[in-house]
């Protein structure tokens, strides 16, 4: 037990370091160190000890004085003790020594206080060649010391990289950042504290006084490493935006093929967006005089790609083509989908063609499928395709009509009309949104021949036992009623009751579109599986062996999963992105907005200029809202990197 007067040695601020014992009370010590520091320290703390003739009464001064000589001495012959020449003394003897037994092999007798404690600080500050326990000091194995030398040398080269890092970030010179920095930032940005290494960029950036993570995304802009607006999802979700070299050149190889095929005739037409660069689909129509007409869906054929190719597993691997805002991510080079895929007008091309013979009704008299070389002879856009139906043209304005009869066959159909959001992006990144509906004549005709031929599409193979993966989906969680487009608040209220659509070896019902079987191929440029349900129909046309067996498909639609996953939260991240900075660009305004519904601290309502949902908070809220109200809120303020939207109901 420890008492008043004894000398005592423990570990301060990773130093050695000596005191006097002033008083002890249960376990504890209350010292004063050669500093002139009191103190309470746990007994259990204490290194070494010994009697002293100290009065622990004496004059503070007095004491620290005695204390700061005791110090220096001890220091001093420490100073003076070589670790590495004691630990080869003992290192082959492999057993645990004492203080006093190494001060022996260093010291001539008689031996004091001082030099044992010299020993045991020497080694205290040089810890590479004994390990301390608390029988006493083991020498440690040459393979043992040769790992703490090597983990030594990593720790001084990370420091000194530390250093360099912090001095790049300090200054502004326009020279290139050392290596490794860049993708510690940029990991660090991107995946936050998913990032293996987030804390220690947390503690970089601190030193360098940058702030959080927005200062770290403005910096990396500033650098010219991130673009101005950088897509971090993009990154996150390890998206290619570009082919390897190897598929560049595995694509350009790839020729024009064409096959020995019937050529049809007649006119031929694209309808797309203004911006389509991969037409895959083209139409055709010839009327009847009793109101219905033949109906043409004609699909690009790509059967120059075959299965096996570094094309088609990066196509696999990317799982479809991704619309954002900003820019396309293609699911094939542009060699062949803006060119020797691409149903261009005025070039031949070998197509799929889906042909049915629909009644002044809107019903399927009977339908055909074949290969077949053909020509689009004119490209529209939405806008042009409406416009000539308005001014009454004859043959969009006839087969506008059939369409429509086409879908009020789907009467089962859960509709659901409400406007898509389009957003456009200038070279200044300003913000554009437009609401487009979707039952706009050309677009209402585009979607219903693409529903019709992936219909037949599934018809066929089913008739024909062939494999094949179905789009199936249960009906609605609860009672369906269509609403018109003008019920923008019914509309809206009732997407939470419609089910996931489902892929199945079997035909079922399409909820959603009212259809009793239904298969997905008609867009075999942007969708993988479509590129695969089209290569199965192109074998039974043929009277070949299927390229795929049922399992096979499942286990392609599995593999597919992950990149159309990527692929969805992509262009939901990115649109929300692209949107509040459409907000942000608005700040200070007021804008329209729909009562949706009351959450626990919330509204939930719809800003019905950008279909976009948000939260306004309850507090401060004096008026009873009521759901499927039109209200007007102010924008406070809109952050799209911090995903931040703080709005005020006016």
């Amino acid at each position: 037990m420890l008492s008043a007067g004894y000398l005592i040695e423990f570990i301060d601020k990773n130093q050695i370091t000596v005191a006097v014992v002033q008083s002890a009370r249960k376990g504890r010590l209350a010292i004063l160190t050669w500093q002139d520091k009191q103190m309470v320290l746990p007994e259990n703390r204490v290194l070494w000890y010994g009697n002293s003739n100290l009065n622990p009464a004496a004059p503070r001064s007095q004491l620290a004085s005695f204390l700061g000589d005791l110090e220096k001495q001890r220091r001093e012959l420490a100073g003076r003790i070589n670790v590495k020449e004691l630990w080869e003394l003992v290192r082959e003897e492999g057993d645990l020594f004492t203080t006093a037994q190494l001060a022996e092999l260093v010291f001539s007798p008689p031996l004091s206080p001082e030099m044992s404690s010299a020993v045991m600080r020497a080694i205290f500050d040089d810890r590479t060649y004994f390990r301390f326990t608390s029988l006493g000091y083991e020498p440690l194995s040459l393979e043992q010391i040769e790992r703490k030398f090597a983990q030594k040398s990593r720790e001084e080269e990370e420091k000194a990289r530390r250093e360099e890092f912090l001095r790049w970030l300090k200054t502004d010179s326009g020279s290139e950042a050392p290596a490794g920095l860049v993708d510690l930032l940029t990991g660090w940005v991107t995946h936050e504290d998913a990032f293996p290494a987030a804390r220690q960029v947390k503690e970089l950036i601190s030193a360098a006084g940058m702030g959080g993570r927005g200062q770290v995304y403005d910096f990396l802009i500033q650098k010219g490493i991130f673009r101005p607006h950088e897509d971090l999802t993009a990154r996150r979700e390890n998206i290619n935006e570009t082919f390897s070299p190897e598929i560049v050149a595995e694509a350009g190889r790839i020729a024009l093929i064409r096959p020995e095929l019937p050529c049809l005739s007649g006119d031929f037409f694209t309808i797309d967006g203004a911006d389509t660069r991969d037409f895959d689909d083209a139409l055709s129509f010839i009327p009847r005089p009793d109101g219905g007409g033949s109906l043409g869906v004609h699909i690009t054929s790509l059967s120059g790609l075959a299965p096996g190719t570094l094309i088609d597993a990066e196509a696999k691997q990317r799982g479809t083509t991704v619309y954002l805002p900003d820019r396309r991510i293609p699911m094939l080079p542009e060699t062949l989908s803006e060119n020797i895929f691409s149903l261009k007008a005025g070039e031949e091309r070998a197509a799929v063609s889906y042909l049915a013979d629909i009644s002044p009704q809107g019903e399927i008299e009977n339908f055909r499928i074949g290969e077949n070389l053909f020509r689009v002879s004119r490209r529209l856009t939405y806008d042009e395709a409406d416009e000539r139906i308005a001014r009454g043209d004859p043959l969009l304005s006839r087969m506008g009509e059939l369409c429509a009869r086409l879908r009020r066959q789907r009467a089962r159909a859960c509709y659901l009309p409400l406007p898509e959001v389009i957003i456009e992006v200038d070279e200044n990144f300003k913000v554009e949104v437009k609401l487009i509906a979707r039952d706009s004549p050309a677009r209402e005709m585009v979607a219903e021949t693409a529903i019709l031929a992936n219909h037949l599409h599934g018809r066929y193979m089913n008739a024909n036992n062939r494999a094949c993966l179905y789009r199936v989906q249960a009906a609605p969680k609860e009672p369906w009623h269509n609403s018109g487009p003008d019920e923008l608040f019914a509309n809206f209220s009732k997407k939470k009751f419609l089910q996931r659509v489902e892929i199945s070896l079997q035909p079922g019902p399409h909820a959603g579109l009212g259809l009793d079987i239904y298969a997905q191929a008609t867009s075999p440029l942007r969708r993988y599986l479509d590129l695969l349900a089209q290569r199965q129909l192109l074998a039974a046309l043929r009277g070949e062996s299927l390229p795929y067996g049922s399992e096979d498909l499942l286990t392609l639609a599995r593999e597919t999963e992950s990149g159309l996953k990527s692929a969805a939260r992509l262009r939901q991240e990115r649109q929300r992105y692209w949107l509040l900075q459409w907000l942000r660009q608005k700040e200070g305004e007021t804008v329209p907005a729909l009562v949706l519904e009351q959450q626990a601290r919330a509204w939930q309502i719809l800003l019905t200029p950008i279909m976009f949902t948000a939260s306004v908070p309850l507090q401060g809220i004096s008026a009873k809202l009521i759901p499927g109200q039109e209200v007007a809120v102010k924008i406070l303020r809109a952050n799209p990197f911090e995903d931040i939207l703080r709005l005020q109901l006016e």
